[in-house]
């Protein structure tokens, strides 16, 4: 897998914790970063800390109507099925569920805050879902967790 395929991904708090503890494998997207796995999660908590807290691989995405996504992942989350049907329907941007598989967890030994994300991040503000990183910006972010 190369650095070209690194993806900052804006999860809640709660939900970062749940896939840094091992509890929650799938993570439920409207809308997908457009790459083919494998590629690199790093775990941007939102909802207080707005901090990077660790990274995933992303392996494989399960695509496809609500109840075959659901039938196929919600047992390997901490999410009740009615919970991740409320967060899908109603929702215009796709006809379609998906859920991204996480392996290869890693929780950084140091937050990334906010503003280191700023120094190496051009013009960074908080993506609302998720925003692609540079070869360069990812090492350099690697490099602050550790």
């Amino acid at each position: 897998m190369t650095a070209d395929r690194v993806v900052l991904l804006s999860v809640r708090e709660e939900w970062v914790r749940a896939i840094l503890d091992g509890q929650k494998t799938y993570e439920y997207r409207k809308r997908p970063p457009a790459r083919d796995p494998p590629y690199r999660l790093l775990l941007y908590a939102t909802g207080g800390p707005s901090e990077v807290w660790g990274e995933a691989v992303v392996d494989r995405v399960v695509t496809g109507d609500l109840d075959t996504v659901l039938a196929r992942t919600v047992g390997e989350t901490p999410h009740a099925p009615a919970a991740v049907r409320a967060y899908f329907e109603g929702s215009t941007a796709t006809t379609t569920a998906t859920a991204l598989h996480l392996t290869d967890v890693t929780e950084y030994e140091t937050p990334v805050t906010r503003e280191q994300l700023s120094a190496v991040v051009p013009g960074f503000t908080s993506p609302q879902n998720f925003r692609y990183l540079s070869p360069a910006e990812y090492e350099q972010l690697r490099q602050s967790g550790r």
